[in-house]
């Protein structure tokens, strides 16, 4: 983006904002007097006028830039970026409190951004820290047990998620799908195919929009009834099984309610189907040749 068009995003942010912008370089003298402080958010922008409002031109230029409509939504030019080095520590114009937050970023579907609250107020958050029992220490200490909260929150809300059917399963890699240190294989008697050497998540050959009825869920050598009356399809039981890490699920059993005639259990790596379609059984042996021959096994993802 040119100069002058950066220029131009300014002086419209100026002509909303520049009232509360003006406060900022006080705010920021304020927090760099503060070892407390400096001492986790570092560095800080001085207060110096003429560096705050180039850094806050480019700022509001790449707001204008962004392209992805998460993006768009989420981050604000009226933001005042904190840290000379990295967009992660903010103060907020639109907030007659001025509040600071830094950034966490779920780095998972669905991808989103979240507000870790540094402070609710500047004023009290500066007659908090002149006090004489304050600790910087344990303040941040907390302000990162709350961003650990929020991706735990995010993976509860992502299994969630999952489990309804509304994601879907991460991309397999192929030797995910067997044990490492076995030998697999495999015996076909009648109708009942059974596979051996393999983990948890070999249930991801069968057809994801079969509809199943599951009878039992081990997770960490502790049934899991619940689940029996959640996951409804193979989809997302495969989800759990990722979600849950391949190691940590040691057990299950379902029949197929659509198509019918299909049962399914796997215990100690050990994979058995009964289905009364010999063709089916024969394609999933050839998946699995496939997968067998060109991958090395290795420990499923925990």
């Amino acid at each position: 983006m040119k100069l002058s068009e950066k220029e131009k995003l300014f002086k419209s942010f100026q002509n909303k904002w520049q009232e509360q912008f003006t406060k900022i370089p006080y705010m920021l003298q304020c927090l760099s007097n503060c070892p407390q402080v400096t001492e986790h958010i570092e560095p800080i922008y001085t207060g110096i006028e003429e560096e705050l409002y180039t850094a806050q031109l480019e700022w509001v230029a790449l707001v204008a830039q962004l392209n992805h409509t998460q993006d768009k939504d989420f981050f604000k030019d009226y933001w005042v970026p904190v840290h000379k080095n990295e967009y992660s520590f903010f103060i907020d114009l639109s907030d007659e409190s001025f509040p600071m937050f830094d950034l966490v970023y779920i780095a998972m579907d669905p991808f989103n951004w979240e507000k870790n609250i540094i402070y609710e107020s500047f004023t009290d958050f500066i007659a908090t820290i002149e006090k004489p029992y304050f600790n910087g220490e344990k303040y941040f200490e907390q302000v990162q047990n709350n961003s650990t909260s929020l991706l735990i929150q995010a993976l509860l809300k992502r299994e969630e998620l999952g489990i309804a059917g509304k994601l879907d399963p991460f991309p397999i890699e192929e030797s995910h799908y067997f044990i490492e240190g076995t030998s697999p294989a495999y015996t076909l008697k009648d109708n009942r195919l059974i596979f051996t050497g393999i983990s948890s998540i070999f249930t991801a050959l069968l057809p994801f929009d079969w509809n199943i009825h599951l009878h039992h869920f081990i997770h960490e050598n502790i049934p899991d009834w619940d689940m029996c009356t959640k996951l409804k399809k193979i989809k997302t039981l495969v989800f759990k099984i990722q979600h849950d890490g391949g190691y940590s699920v040691s057990a299950y059993s379902f029949s197929v309610t659509s198509p019918e005639g299909c049962k399914v259990s796997f215990q100690n790596s050990t994979f058995t189907i009964d289905h009364h379609d010999k063709a089916f059984l024969t394609a999933l042996i050839e998946k699995y040749e496939a997968l067998s021959k060109t991958n090395t096994p290795i420990n499923p993802p925990i």
